[in-house]
């Protein structure tokens, strides 16, 4: 193709392209959730028009708000994730992963955090305090017109420990 061909076929999508991308879209627009994400402190808030949620970065204790209820969800605890590596089997707290990251998510069907959770160490007896290069990462949001909080955890197994079980 010549170099004049891919300069008008650039022209042309750029044309095309442009409208779109100089509108601004709301959520109301896209079907999204009306959804806020506020940082303050260890406290992260996540709240719509009818349900809200707090969640602690340190403990990652949860508090959800919905209409008069609110139920409070245990932080954090010492049988959160069993970890089989080398022959050995362990429970890990989550909350002393040696990293914690949370930062806010979109996906355009539900807003809220995503959170990265890594540099775990070993607690079992084999190899007590030893590097178990796996990562978790979970989300928790607030999705569709009714605002349902949705979940999600995933984990990456970097190396030989895996992830039998998380509470």
């Amino acid at each position: 193709m010549s170099a004049h061909r891919v300069a008008v076929c650039l022209a042309g999508l750029l044309c095309w392209l442009g409208p779109c991308a100089a509108q601004s879209r709301s959520a109301a627009d896209t079907g999204a959730p009306q959804v806020s994400v506020v940082h303050s402190g260890d406290t992260w808030t996540i709240a719509g028009r009818k349900n809200a949620l707090e969640i602690n970065e340190k403990s990652l204790a949860i508090a959800v708000h919905a209409g008069p209820a609110v139920w409070k969800m245990v932080p954090s605890a010492a049988n959160d994730m069993l970890i089989a590596a080398g022959g050995d089997q362990f429970r890990v707290r989550l909350a002393d992963a040696g990293r914690i990251a949370v930062t806010p998510y979109e996906t355009g069907y539900k807003s809220g955090v995503r959170m990265v959770l890594d540099g775990f160490r070993g607690t079992g007896l084999l190899s007590p305090g030893s590097p178990l290069n796996l990562r978790l990462v979970m989300t928790v949001c607030l999705g569709g017109g009714d605002e349902e909080l949705i979940f999600e955890a995933m984990v990456n197994e970097l190396g030989p420990a895996t992830v039998e079980e998380l509470h």
